[in-house]
């Protein structure tokens, strides 16, 4: 089963998504950067698959700057930036850090889950 975290300060963006994604996923979500950084263990052993954060977290850490913290904990992960304020950050991005792609808010689960390169459902 993939793992799945999103690191949302908007409840009304994070939980609709992790919703949907609970049905085929292990997802587990944080309002904030400090929230996450919590949880994710030095040695790795917590380390999400999939990572979606937003790029404008309401808290001291950006959503890039935890998407680069979190890659060098977990070199492996995937994660999606998206962002609700146009324009978006710069795609030279994309490739770094783990970083597979950005997408704009509002946006629906296929939109992530392919982002992602998900399996689908069974």
């Amino acid at each position: 089963m993939r793992r799945i975290l999103i690191v949302d300060d908007e409840p009304n963006f994070r939980e609709p998504l992790a919703g949907v994604l609970r049905q085929h996923y292990e997802v587990w979500t944080a309002a904030s950067a400090e929230e996450v950084l919590a949880q994710i263990h030095a040695d790795g052993s917590q380390c999400p698959d999939a990572l979606v954060v937003d790029v404008m977290l309401g808290s001291h850490v950006s959503g890039v700057e935890l998407a680069t913290s979190i890659y060098a904990l977990c070199p492996r992960v995937r994660t999606v930036l998206v962002t609700g304020f146009p324009p978006p950050p710069s795609q030279k991005l994309v490739g770094t850090a783990g970083i597979v792609a950005i997408v704009e808010k509002p946006c629906d689960v296929d939109t992530i889950r392919n982002a992602l390169n998900l399996p689908p459902p069974p």
